[in-house]
């Protein structure tokens, strides 16, 4: 299984992670410090803007805290099969548990 990559550029983060499943997961986080709700991307007032490389949906996520699998599979329209990989990627790049 290889190890989650992340590459810093800027303030921007981009993932990828290919655990030998036969899937190439990626992701790209950046910084987001807003106060205004952003519809059905939720509020953050300061957090994360995650785009999932596979669906293409993007979501806001607090910078602290658990982060569930099936939370992640609800925003960002990871499917149950690219469970936990998906999730996995996701909370290393932006530094949740």
């Amino acid at each position: 299984m290889a190890d989650i990559q992340v590459t810093i550029q800027g303030s921007t983060r981009i993932g990828e992670y290919s655990p030998g499943n036969g899937t190439r997961y990626t992701a790209i986080a950046v910084p987001f410090s807003h106060e205004r709700p952003m519809n059905g991307m939720g509020v953050v007032s300061d957090g994360w803007l995650v785009a999932y490389g596979l669906t293409g949906r993007a979501s806001l996520f607090q910078p602290d805290g658990y982060l569930a699998d099936s939370y992640l599979a609800e925003k960002l329209g990871v499917r149950p099969g690219d469970l936990p990989w998906a999730a996995d990627l996701i909370r290393e790049l932006i530094g949740r548990e």
